[in-house]
């Protein structure tokens, strides 16, 4: 905050008391040379300390290396999520001031993991945006934080038909998601689908919240070294900053 960054605030993932399920700690540290998306998650067996050891399962649907919890709260009730979120939002007001907390943006979830649509995450972001506008209702929140800028405007329509506030739409998109690669590469490929998903948005602010330059996939046409110099606010083959979309 003190470097003018305003958060964009991601709610997730399902505390493991809320799901009444055990969770084992994040994974192990990586093998040495491993690579890929299997080297990330460890099935559950994690270091520990165990959270919520008494309950009646282990915790599934656990992704990546920390092993976060994709699953909705136990027997769908979502009250104590609200009191959750309402929680963390009155503590982040309490701490840097209504004033300063107006500049961030609450997102809830990420990319519907172990959330059904529209049932499951429907229930999740309404539960989560009463309780951001029960804080203050200046506040902003939005969703659905998609892959693919899957599921925009159907969002939006179900949002409107609950009667449930969206300040924005969020989604992700890679290169990689749908655009050609190796020696195929088509830079306006990106742009476009971007470009595409934005005419399909009613709200003002859409957000692109993961997002990267699309090197390391084979562009004979592109270097990872200089797609990271030129882009100082990415990582060279992942983003977690957030880019708005006019």
């Amino acid at each position: 905050l003190s470097a003018g960054v305003r958060p964009l605030v991601e709610l997730s993932f399902m505390p493991a008391f809320l799901a009444n399920c055990s969770w084992h700690g994040h994974c192990p540290e990586l093998p040495p040379n491993c690579t890929g998306y299997g080297c990330t998650i460890c099935g559950g067996r994690g270091v520990g300390p165990v959270v919520n050891p008494h309950a009646p399962a282990r915790c599934v649907g656990l992704e990546f290396h920390y092993q976060g919890i994709k699953q909705p709260p136990y027997k769908d009730d979502y009250t104590r999520w609200h009191e959750l979120v309402y929680a963390l939002v009155v503590h982040a007001v309490s701490r840097y001031g209504l004033a300063k907390v107006q500049t961030w943006d609450f997102e809830v979830w990420n990319e519907l993991w172990g959330m059904s649509f529209p049932h499951e995450y429907m229930a999740l972001y309404e539960a989560s945006a009463t309780a951001v506008k029960r804080v203050h209702p200046s506040l902003r929140v939005g969703g659905p934080a998609t892959a693919g800028l899957a599921l925009l405007a159907e969002f939006e329509s179900e949002a409107r038909s609950r009667s449930v506030p969206v300040d924005f739409v969020s989604t992700h998109s890679y290169p990689s998601d749908a655009c050609p690669k190796g020696d195929a590469w088509d830079p306006a490929c990106f742009a476009r689908r971007v470009g595409a998903a934005r005419q399909r948005v009613r709200a003002e602010r859409f957000y692109l919240t993961e997002y990267n330059v699309g090197c390391c996939l084979g562009y004979s046409q592109v270097s990872c070294r200089s797609s990271r110099a030129t882009n100082g606010d990415l990582k060279a083959s992942y983003g977690r900053s957030c880019l708005r979309v006019k």
